[in-house]
């Protein structure tokens, strides 16, 4: 629905830019909206302003949430919205300029009740270890679920998953370290390098699934950036940045926080714009679809997809699409799963001129 009043989305001092830069996320039921700013108070304290709209896009209420956290050294890394309309925040606070150690930061989560205006801090106890990514979930009981990848050794290396099930208030249900096996490992090092304690880098935790089991998915990516330097017909010298999304590891962790297997779905994208690299993930009644555009070697260029079934078994690669052409660009970041068999696909053609929106049945 069209929201008219312009008055409804609150213009701040020098936050003019919020009434088109805000985000969103449904809740799990997908009858609220929440849509959010993190406002930029550089060295005040930690600031989001949100909206919330029902099931049929009529507003409901707005207001401000307000940390005791320098906005300079806290970092929003995620906003939910509960079924009940409960506002939870995931946030990494930085005690230090400079990480050294472990303890030189720590992740916390933040609830939010927009009927009360009161919130409750959460903190997530991960020990000595370095946590390089860490997302969440909360499910339709409002139970917290934290997971992500740690590492003994830094910031930018994994070697585990770490796992933890609080109930709304906080309590600790479940807290599960569990390290990546030798056989996982083995795809990635050698054998003395595993013996040597040597860890993953460059792997990134891009979402969680939830089971209706109570276990997670974790789907992960390898990432990085190079550079490459070169002189320009008018003798300048030029830095180029080249993006490179390699390989998704995909790990199913059990109620209980154990690691039952891990897949690997190989690709090597390469390119100087990453708008069309990177993947989508949905799930469907037969495991997990995970979809991006590839030009294996000596066939044609197209969005290719593979299914990983509920053991962790992965199909052959398989072109999505008859008639994809050069000039084509696949949008990951646009693509949603609607619904559990059904998910909008998007990419453009002809050269960014025409936008194509395909709904996918997962199912077949």
């Amino acid at each position: 629905n069209v929201i008219n009043e312009e008055g409804l989305l609150s213009i701040y001092p020098n936050q003019k830019e919020q009434k088109v830069d805000l985000q969103y996320e449904f809740s799990p039921n997908k009858r609220r909206l929440l849509c959010y700013k993190n406002l930029e108070n550089r060295r005040e304290s930690e600031q989001i302003l949100y909206y919330m709209f029902d099931e049929r896009g009529n507003y409901t209420g707005n207001g401000e949430i307000a940390l005791k956290y320098p906005d300079n050294r806290f970092r929003v890394r995620s906003l939910k919205v509960s079924n009940e309309g409960n506002i939870y925040l995931l946030g990494k606070f930085y005690l230090v300029q400079r990480i050294r150690d472990a303890e030189d930061f720590k992740y916390l989560v933040y609830k939010f009740d927009p009927l009360t205006q009161q919130g409750k801090e959460i903190e997530i106890e991960i020990g000595d270890r370095y946590i390089s990514d860490l997302a969440f979930r909360v499910d339709r009981n409002e139970n917290i679920y934290a997971a992500g990848f740690y590492s003994n050794q830094g910031t930018d290396q994994i070697i585990g998953t770490l796992v933890q099930k609080l109930s709304p208030e906080g309590e600790v249900l479940m807290n599960s370290i569990q390290k990546f096996k030798p056989t996982f490992l083995s795809q990635y090092l050698s054998s003395g390098q595993i013996n040597r304690g040597r860890e993953l880098k460059n792997f990134y935790l891009k979402n969680i699934v939830l089971r209706s089991d109570g276990g997670l998915l974790l789907v992960a990516e390898k990432y990085f950036i190079t550079y490459n330097t070169y002189r320009d017909p008018y003798g300048y010298f030029v830095d180029r940045e080249v993006y490179h999304y390699e390989d998704i590891i995909l790990t199913s962790v059990s109620g209980q926080g154990s690691i039952e297997w891990q897949s690997i779905v190989e690709k090597n994208q390469v390119s100087e714009n990453p708008g069309n690299l990177s993947y989508f993930n949905a799930i469907g009644g037969e495991g997990a679809y995970v979809f991006y555009e590839y030009k294996p070697r000596r066939q044609p260029e197209n969005i290719y997809f593979n299914l990983i079934s509920f053991d962790g078994d992965v199909s052959l690669r398989k072109p999505l699409l008859k008639g994809y052409r050069y000039g084509n660009s696949f949008s990951p970041r646009f693509c949603e799963q609607i619904n559990n068999r059904e998910a909008l696909m998007v990419y453009f053609q002809n050269r960014g001129r025409t936008l194509s929106v395909i709904k996918l049945n997962l199912n077949g």
